[in-house]
């Protein structure tokens, strides 16, 4: 029958709905090739308000905010000789139908994707598909909790107990028609109440990232300090930036505060030092770099080698071979099998010069230094802006404002 008529049937008493599952089969052609017997196309179903019983409880079956929310229903018909009939169907609509519609019978009314039953007017099927049975329906997802799981003291759905005004949601008023609201003109002309929502931190940024999205902490947004590392020790002398070389290679002074310091770079049997030390990319320019004036520059075609990123510290050779300059990677942005790199010129106080197309370019190796707070060594800082004599090796090597070594020079042995 037609959707109309099957819930008419139903509202006008024709069929009761209480504690009651109707289904709508309307004859239709068979699928299976040489079957003059009918089909019949299932569209839809009726489920009473009211349930016999919920999980055992013969008292409280109002299934109301159960229904209200269901994705799926299923059930089985019992065919004695035959194969039982397995309905198991995803809801795509649902209309509700209240007790003063519906004569004093509530009802939910569900569609679905048409399937069909074939020769359902035939025996076994004609004899037990249309009498009553007992059944067992299993609808998903059933809410056990329907009194706190729905309220304002549920921390899973929201705890907010005052709502706030929406900037761009009004209110639509469907409580005397469910399908077109009342207030329609007033929606369309702007003027009607700004709707009630719940406050919620969900667009806040860092309530976000610490539960959804993940936070990435660098050293830069962390007192210029990695958030994980490992190093090794060393012994050293700290002196500001503006000492000459000449007074810290003195091996005849008689001031020396040798402290206990720590490096994060390469720990190879020849490199347990600091020092600064230069490797290959493996790659050359692309296209020549003037004097110019800008401070960014954009590295392009950089093979991705290693763990390339920012806070790196790039070496290019000038054209004249007569020195070099540092760039630091401000930004690495990722074109595989490549990347690009933003890179400030002229870093490390180094001059901002000439480099030919295919010149090489190199790697600094990432030395960080750090010293001891305190006798306890519990705590570390950065030895930052500063020039340190290691012993060792009897070399000085500067760093930058975040601790890298970015230069370094021998002291004679005279």
């Amino acid at each position: 029958m037609t959707e109309d008529s099957f819930i008419y049937m139903h509202t006008d008493s024709i069929v009761n709905a209480t504690t009651k599952l109707s289904i709508n089969i309307t004859q239709a052609l068979s699928l299976q090739a040489g079957n003059p017997d009918p089909a019949g196309r299932v569209t839809s179903i009726i489920l009473g308000q009211q349930a016999f019983s919920v999980n055992g409880d013969e008292t409280n079956t109002d299934l109301d905010r159960v229904l209200e929310q269901v994705e799926r229903i299923r059930f089985t018909f019992q065919i004695s000789t035959e194969n039982d009939i397995i309905f198991d169907q995803q809801i795509t609509d649902r209309s509700y139908y209240s007790a003063a519609i519906a004569n004093g019978n509530p009802f939910f009314y569900f569609q679905f994707s048409p399937f069909l039953i074939e020769g359902y007017q035939n025996p076994p099927y004609a004899s037990e598909l249309y009498d009553y049975q007992s059944i067992v329906v299993s609808i998903t997802p059933y809410l056990i909790d329907i009194t706190v799981g729905n309220s304002e003291y549920n921390a899973l759905i929201g705890n907010a107990t005052n709502n706030r005004e929406s900037k761009i949601r009004v209110e639509s008023n469907r409580v005397e028609d469910g399908v077109f609201p009342t207030n329609w003109e007033a929606i369309m002309s702007g003027s009607a109440l700004p709707a009630t929502v719940q406050d919620s931190m969900y667009d806040d940024t860092g309530w976000t990232n610490a539960r959804y999205n993940g936070s990435l902490i660098t050293s830069r947004g962390n007192a210029n300090i990695s958030p994980a590392f490992t190093g090794t020790p060393f012994r050293g002398e700290i002196f500001s930036k503006a000492t000459e070389d000449d007074y810290i290679c003195t091996p005849t002074r008689k001031d020396q505060d040798i402290l206990d310091l720590y490096h994060t770079g390469p720990t190879t049997p020849e490199s347990q030092l600091p020092t600064f030390v230069t490797r290959s990319l493996g790659v050359t320019l692309q296209d020549s770099m003037t004097y110019g004036k800008d401070e960014k520059v954009i590295l392009s075609g950089i093979p991705v080698t290693g763990s390339l990123t920012v806070g790196n510290i790039i070496k290019i050779v000038d054209q004249n071979l007569a020195g070099y300059e540092l760039f630091l990677v401000e930004r690495v942005k990722r074109v595989p099998p490549r990347v690009n790199l933003t890179c400030t010129r002229g870093y490390g106080q180094t001059e901002i010069s000439p480099h030919g197309a295919g010149a090489d370019v190199f790697l600094v190796d990432p030395y960080n230094l750090f010293r001891f707070e305190e006798e306890s060594k519990l705590y570390i800082r950065l030895i930052n802006t500063a020039r340190i004599l290691v012993q060792g090796n009897n070399t000085i090597v500067d760093t930058d404002r975040f601790g890298n070594v970015i230069n370094s020079v021998t002291c004679s042995l005279s």
